[in-house]
């Protein structure tokens, strides 16, 4: 920059003339042919200098990403049954890769679950580790604010109800409520979250173990739940009336998640570890003080029905955790499936769950 000698320049600009090319107003270097050293060359002592060569960090590209999620979920799912959509170009949800079509069976009816699987990108949550690491939540569709409100007086609180009466034997579940998505069957809906390691060799963290495990906690918990709020089992939702449902198209050949295997490492004392009804969870918990909770949410009425509507809107807000009332206080739950539970998973949803938790207290 020491040797960018302005030519003939207008410090004043003129917006009477009719200049079309504002690049008349920059300064720009005089072309000549000398040569000139850098002015401020880097130096470094030796000792300041790496060790090593730099080596880029190797990432799976995202079709290899796509592809893995694809066989993870092709793999948990009956194919004479069952079917996988993969979501075309979709403008309404981007984060949409693929909807689930399983087939729940209940006194010798046949009821529907569809699943949405999206990707998501969280910059907070990718910073806590090295490398990129992104997120997927598997959601299925409970009622929209509309027709929660044509079903009946407070029947979030009544769904809210249901869900903690059978929360217990589906730990890895969460009930949400999406303030912007009103118009939505995924106005009220249920989730479970899965970290995602793109760097090279860990994509194969995400198991179909636990994908099934969670999996089967989500469909049966959410059509249990729909058969106890709704009298008769008279909301039975079915693909084709979600907005998606254009969007959509079958892949018919195979498609084989990928093939490196990751052992399951031991659970670090911060997890404790608890059953469930088809497998051990791993859980982190944190107990808020009550008033603090409420004004962390901005709840200034202190009563359970006015408490609901917070607590799912941070289930939506917060990937991973769960919050529920624990007699006059308030607790944070993370819960994770052990049989397939990594270090690096570990190490990462301790620290999301500190950091999210410390957020709140803050407020």
């Amino acid at each position: 920059m020491d040797f960018c000698i302005p030519g003939q320049f207008d410090s004043a600009v003129d917006i009477t003339s009719n200049t079309v090319n504002w690049r008349d107003f920059l300064r720009t270097p005089v072309e000549s042919e000398r040569i000139v050293d850098d002015p401020y060359p880097a130096k470094f002592k030796s000792e300041h200098r790496p060790k090593t060569p730099y080596t880029p960090v190797k990432v799976h590209q995202d079709g290899d990403v796509k592809q893995h999620l694809h066989g993870v979920f092709s793999s948990i799912i009956d194919s004479d049954k069952e079917s996988i959509f993969v979501v075309t170009e979709n403008t309404h949800n981007p984060n949409a890769l693929f909807l689930i079509d399983p087939i729940i069976c209940h006194e010798d009816k046949s009821r529907h679950q569809p699943v949405l699987v999206e990707r998501h990108f969280s910059a907070e949550f990718s910073a806590l580790v090295k490398g990129t690491v992104y997120y997927i939540s598997m959601k299925t569709p409970i009622a929209s604010k509309l027709t929660l409100e044509a079903s009946g007086e407070n029947m979030l609180s009544k769904v809210f109800d249901v869900f903690q009466r059978l929360e217990h034997d589906f730990p890895l579940v969460k009930l949400a409520v999406d303030n912007d998505s009103s118009n939505s069957h995924f106005y009220c809906y249920m989730t479970v979250d899965f970290p995602v390691f793109v760097e090279s060799g860990h994509l194969s963290m995400l198991s179909t173990e636990e994908i099934g495990m969670a999996f089967e906690q989500l469909t049966f918990f959410a059509d249990a739940l729909e058969r106890m709020v709704f009298l008769g089992g008279s909301r039975d939702l079915k693909k084709e009336e979600l907005k998606i449902f254009n969007k959509l198209e079958i892949v018919n050949h195979a498609v084989k998640p990928c093939d490196s295997n990751h052992n399951a490492d031991n659970t670090r004392e911060k997890w404790q570890v608890l059953p469930s009804r088809n497998g051990k969870i791993a859980q982190l918990e944190r107990v808020f003080e009550g008033r603090k909770f409420f004004k962390a949410v901005s709840v200034k009425k202190i009563d359970v029905d006015n408490t609901i509507l917070p607590l799912l809107q941070l289930n939506s807000e917060y990937p991973f955790l769960r919050f529920l009332p624990k007699g006059k206080d308030f607790t944070a739950l993370l819960n994770y499936p052990e049989i397939d539970f990594q270090l690096d998973e570990q190490l990462l949803l301790e620290k999301w769950f500190g950091y999210c938790c410390d957020k709140i207290e803050v407020v």
